[in-house]
């Protein structure tokens, strides 16, 4: 009873550090909110620099993809969406898959609750959301 206990332990300690070490990194002179032009959609608005991985795991290996920059709060709600459906679904099929995938979507999501605080975009030409949108897939 006690290993099952221990593993969790270094599994959760694990997490955590690898959280605190990646959100560092990632948001080092680039966590504000600022008025530019989104890397997904290209609209004018408030955007601020995120980074979402996907990952897909493969029986003995696995594939990692990322997309990072300046993002709109409805692009990054978008990405966000598409790439938890595809951790979800896709990323438990190895043994690296299993280790790598619940930090994934760990970082995922504080990257999309860095998001929500964005301020919605009123004017964004629908035809430049759904180019960005048709990328995803």
């Amino acid at each position: 009873a006690g290993t099952p206990a221990v593993l969790a332990g270094l599994a959760a300690m694990y997490l955590g550090a690898y959280l605190f070490v990646s959100g560092k990194r990632q948001t080092e002179g680039r966590d504000e909110i600022k008025t530019g032009t989104c890397s997904s959609c290209s609209a004018q608005g408030p955007t601020r620099y995120l980074e979402f991985k996907e990952c897909r795991a493969y029986l003995l290996m696995r594939q990692e993809r990322s997309i990072k920059g300046d993002l709109c709060a409805s692009c990054a709600k978008n990405i966000y969406k598409a790439f938890t459906a595809a951790n979800l679904k896709l990323g438990w099929w190895s043994l690296p898959g299993l280790i790598r995938n619940p930090m994934i979507l760990c970082f995922n999501h504080v990257n999309h609750q860095r998001a929500k605080a964005l301020p919605a975009l009123n004017s964004i030409p629908s035809e430049a959301h759904s180019a960005a949108r048709s990328g995803l897939n």
